[in-house]
């Protein structure tokens, strides 16, 4: 027998290459060292396992126009604390999240800047990076 800890989430940003994360600028555009975001953007990170949503979605059903996630997404970028928009599935999508986030003026800038997820319980996705010019 085999124990299996079960958590009511487990976030996890999707990547885009080799761990630059899955995330859109306002024009839906990737963020990319050739496109990096700026203070003041809000982004579009996506990812899985935020756990259940209000309103509830159905199993292999697409996402409504909006939902929220019933566990608070908290989100770090460069290690600051960055004011959370969004949050809740994809509209349109089956099973994929989306949290939109701004970023904040005092964050640090780079071709790696790490971003990560996290949970009211205490839960943290995997570690990401985005470009961020100043």
């Amino acid at each position: 027998m085999q124990n299996y800890p079960i958590a009511p989430a487990q976030p996890g940003i999707f990547v885009a290459g080799t761990n630059a994360a899955a995330v859109l600028d306002g024009q839906s555009r990737l963020i990319t060292a050739a496109n990096p975001a700026r203070s003041g953007d809000t982004l579009q990170i996506f990812t899985t396992g935020l756990g259940a949503t209000n309103p509830p979605v159905g199993t292999g059903e697409a996402a409504p126009p909006s939902s929220t996630v019933v566990l608070p997404v908290t989100v770090r970028v460069g290690g600051v604390a960055a004011p959370v928009v969004y949050q809740g599935l994809a509209p349109g999508f089956v099973g994929l999240y989306q949290v939109d986030v701004q970023i904040p003026s005092n964050v640090p800038t780079g071709d790696a800047v790490p971003l990560q997820l996290g949970t009211a319980e205490g839960q943290a996705s995997n570690t990401v990076t985005i470009a961020i010019s100043p």
